[in-house]
């Protein structure tokens, strides 16, 4: 396995480049900074996991067709991850 230190704009342009938005790719990498900064380690920042365990949805009513239980963001958000941006609702299960 190849292993290489990624800066944030690094991680953002390989997520751009695999069809991302900017603004849906600069909000995963920031979640996923934070997340290693709150456990206090590093992550290892795999392409193709991250298309895998996100889903991008164009606002809530598209979300809610796989998530009926939900009758907002917030209440979705209490069985889901969700990053909300700009422009999308970005939903991941895992």
């Amino acid at each position: 396995m190849l292993v290489q230190e990624l800066k944030a704009c690094d991680a953002v342009d390989l997520l751009v480049g695999d069809g991302w938005s900017f603004d849906e790719a600069h909000e995963i990498t920031d979640f996923y900074i934070e997340e290693a900064i709150d456990n206090s380690e590093s992550f290892l920042f795999d392409l193709v996991s991250i298309k895998y365990d996100w889903v991008s949805y164009e606002n809530f009513t598209e979300a809610q067709i796989y998530y009926p239980m939900a009758n907002d963001i917030k209440e979705l958000s209490e069985f889901v991850k969700v990053i909300e941006t700009k422009e999308t609702i970005l939903v991941s299960a895992v």
